[in-house]
């Protein structure tokens, strides 16, 4: 009697994208069959069966990079032979579909990242859970780091920070590290070679205060530690500390005048602060000095603030004011994100909104700021206008919360949403829709990446941006908003979403 052998392709799904092992048969084998199983993230076990029915394993094949050949032993006693491979990892909860329940680790950087071996892992916060994924290949994988955080409360304010900052970072090795703030210590987590984490020792931030209202991180040449640290009280100072010298070594970088946390505190999130190192282990940094509320003549507030840069390269801080309003109505410092280009020297993507004398927007703009080798600065237009996310005073531009990052091929890449004004009859402002612009050549070109085309119902929180080789990820927080009816309190609901793409 003929025997045949049929092939089946197992689907294993574990995360936000799923691995499909393959099996195929081993050319010229003979009686039994063997079969080889295409390389693995996770373990698999191999079964067989001859009705489709009752399946019974024959192999465990464990991770592995390369492929592995599989004998069936038992294939001559059976006409026709049907295979498949199955994980036994636990599926993974699609995280895009718990409302409320999972939030951005700290305000977005350093949330999303590549290793230097290419795998792609991110830190969220779900439920009390700070919650560690990684895919190698297609296949995902978790680690519940632990349960530090809170369970979330709706309110009518700032609900999306209610968490503990925390931070993703990979090391030469790629072994992840991941970091988060504890009142005044910070701890330390490494990844180990089978995928779990143990705790480092915990670096004490005693001498930079007792609690923080932001928390930036960064690895530098030889897996130095970096972090910048911006304290929580009125007036609070921005420190910055490093083991570079072998060990922890703090210094006040600047104060920061009146509420760090920026004006209002409105819906939408203001994230001015960010870090980056060099190839030296020299430090850059964004920040906003002031966030200056003063009165026009009419009697409306009318905020102000500036762009300013500081950097330790010269072995002392020094700080500079990047860009700043002319009419001292309008916000120059209120997004930033900074990154090291391919020249080993920092580049800047910031948020400009131009106000009126009333306080009111008008026009708002992302700019891409680099410095030469001599510290002059240079400005280039990205884009000044919304893709579709318009509200009730017409088109108010874009490039709020942006986030600057390299690919391999040395072209700035920015994530960034755009911006929405509405008055009742005092203004509202509004910031989602989010957008990918990169420099090709000689000009700025932008698609949208997660679409929404009602600021007042929709905006996006913390986007977070990564990529590597042709692709580019984007993760962020859909903010989905009832407004009361004195158009300044909202109560909202939260989606995690991730969005990969091909780099153009």
């Amino acid at each position: 009697m003929k025997r045949s052998l049929i092939l089946l392709t197992a689907f294993c799904a574990l995360a936000v994208t799923a691995q499909r092992p393959t099996l195929q048969r081993v050319p010229g084998a003979a009686h039994p069959y063997r079969l080889s199983v295409s390389p693995s993230s996770v373990p698999l076990v191999i079964e067989a069966t001859s009705d489709l029915v009752n399946w019974v394993s024959i192999s465990t094949v464990p991770v592995s990079t390369t492929a592995t050949t599989v004998t069936d032993s038992q294939s001559a006693s059976f006409p026709r032979r049907f295979y498949r491979a199955r994980s036994d990892a636990p599926d993974l909860t699609d995280l895009t579909r718990l409302t409320n329940s999972v939030f951005i680790a700290g305000e977005g950087f350093n949330t999303l990242q590549y290793a230097p071996n290419g795998e792609l892992g991110f830190i969220v916060w779900r439920g009390p859970e700070l919650v560690y994924r990684e895919r190698n290949g297609t296949a995902w994988t978790e680690q519940v780091i632990g349960r530090f955080g809170s369970v979330y409360t709706p309110g009518n304010r700032e609900e999306y920070r209610f968490q503990p900052h925390a931070a993703l970072l990979f090391d030469s090795q790629s072994r992840a590290r991941v970091l988060w703030l504890s009142g005044s210590t910070l701890r330390h987590h490494v990844q180990q070679n089978n995928g779990s984490f143990s705790e480092a020792t915990s670096i004490s931030l005693a001498s930079a205060g007792s609690s923080f209202s932001l928390f930036a991180a960064a690895l530098g040449p030889g897996d130095i530690l970096h972090i910048a640290v911006v304290g929580s009280q009125s007036g609070a100072a921005i420190t910055y500390g490093s083991n570079k010298t072998g060990s922890w070594q703090w210094t006040r970088v600047t104060n920061v005048v009146g509420d760090p946390r920026g004006f209002f505190k409105q819906s939408f999130a203001p994230r001015w602060f960010s870090l980056a190192v060099d190839s030296q282990n020299a430090a850059h940094l964004t920040f906003c000095p002031e966030f200056k509320m003063p009165r026009g003549p009419e009697g409306y507030v009318k905020p102000n603030n500036e762009l300013h840069y500081a950097t330790d390269r010269g072995g002392n801080w020094t700080t500079e004011r990047i860009a700043w309003v002319a009419d001292e109505s309008g916000d120059a410092g209120e997004g930033a994100s900074i990154a090291i280009g391919p020249n080993d020297q920092p580049a800047i993507a910031a948020w400009y909104n131009e106000r009126w004398p009333t306080g009111s927007s008008d026009f708002c703009r992302l700019y891409y700021y680099t410095r030469d080798v001599n510290g002059n600065w240079s400005q280039q237009l990205v884009a000044d206008s919304a893709s579709g996310y318009i509200a009730g005073d017409g088109n108010k531009g874009t490039g709020f919360a942006p986030y600057l990052r390299f690919d391999s091929r040395g072209r700035p890449n920015i994530a960034f949403c755009d911006d929405a004004a509405q008055h009742f009859p005092f203004q509202n402002e509004y910031a989602g829709n989010l957008r990918h612009a990169w420099r090709d050549g000689t000009q700025w070109l932008t698609r949208t990446v997660y679409e929404q085309t009602a600021p007042l119902d929709r905006q996006v929180i913390y986007p977070a941006m990564a990529t590597t080789g042709n692709e580019i990820v984007f993760m962020g927080l859909d903010r989905r908003t009832v407004v009361w009816s004195d158009y300044r309190t909202a109560i909202s609901t939260y989606e995690l979403f991730f969005v990969p793409m091909a780099l153009p």
